[in-house]
């Protein structure tokens, strides 16, 4: 885990960041020969807070990441295998705007980088960063 800000006053919605890392474990690194790591980073960019979850893991292929891409967006098409990240992806856009939500990049092979981009600074409830890292 790599914090580069001060997380203190930063709060999101609860069960924002576990099913990323659960996804990153399950579906990256279960079926993973060899060592596997899932970091997590956490920094501001573009006047963004946003938590990256990157695996060393299996990777998907570019149509299976556009397919997950596609159920993410809309909800007719979400799956249940896929339900987890949408949910949040939704989530997100509901609480925090159109703007906010997840990014996926993945290679076959070479593992799977999820980030969750939030406002810098948010209002109202969640809960702290920190007890969510610690």
């Amino acid at each position: 885990i790599n914090i580069h800000i001060n997380i203190e006053n930063y709060t999101i919605l609860p069960l924002l960041l576990q099913p990323v890392v659960e996804n990153a474990f399950v579906h990256g690194l279960e079926n993973k020969k060899g060592n596997g790591e899932i970091i997590i980073d956490v920094k501001e960019l573009d006047n963004c807070l946003v938590i990256t979850v990157l695996d060393n893991g299996l990777g998907m292929t570019q149509s299976r990441l556009i397919s997950i891409l596609g159920s993410m967006n809309n909800r007719n098409e979400m799956n249940t295998k896929h339900i987890g990240l949408a949910n949040v992806h939704q989530r997100i856009k509901l609480y925090y705007g159109e703007q906010y939500g997840i990014r996926i990049e993945s290679a076959l092979n070479e593992g799977t980088k999820v980030e969750i981009i939030l406002p810098q600074k948010s209002e109202g409830g969640g809960l702290y960063v920190k007890s969510i890292i610690s």
